[in-house]
């Protein structure tokens, strides 16, 4: 498959990932203790950081559970108020292609991970993320 036309150049997804075409296929998202207030995940939650490079990694729900992947996220040492979930159609219809970007790293292997391509306008990607967490859904709280 050849994503030239959908990634920009110095986009962290390998020549080849597989897009994801299942629409109703469940995205899952590590929620930040201090972006999540009252049950409700801010929406920087779900916007990429300047680091990086305009894509959101998340983990493909068909692949693995919420609580699964919440405990496998904090035995890496990371913090997670809770999991949400957003469909990949939500993504598509927002012109926001996903893609499956497993991890290898020794320690932190993450075979069901993905990247959601986001604009590369700060301001555009900051507005998406407000759409898309409109439509998150809490998957899991531990």
């Amino acid at each position: 498959m050849d994503n030239e036309d959908t990634e920009p150049v110095n986009s962290p997804v390998p020549e080849n990932s597989p897009k994801l075409e299942d629409d109703s296929e469940k995205l899952l998202r590590h929620i930040k203790p201090a972006w999540f207030h009252n049950g409700v995940p801010s929406s920087q939650n779900f916007e990429p950081m300047p680091k990086d490079r305009s894509h959101l990694s998340v983990e493909r729900g068909s692949q693995i559970d919420a609580k699964t992947a919440h405990t496998r996220w904090i035995s890496w040492g990371r913090e997670s108020a809770a999991v949400c979930s957003v469909t990949v159609g939500a993504y598509q219809e927002n012109s926001a292609p996903c893609f499956h970007v497993p991890v290898d790293d020794p320690g932190e292997e993450n075979p069901e991970h993905a990247l959601v391509q986001y604009p590369d306008v700060r301001s555009q990607a900051s507005k998406l993320a407000k759409k898309i967490k409109k439509k998150a859904k809490v998957e899991f709280i531990p």
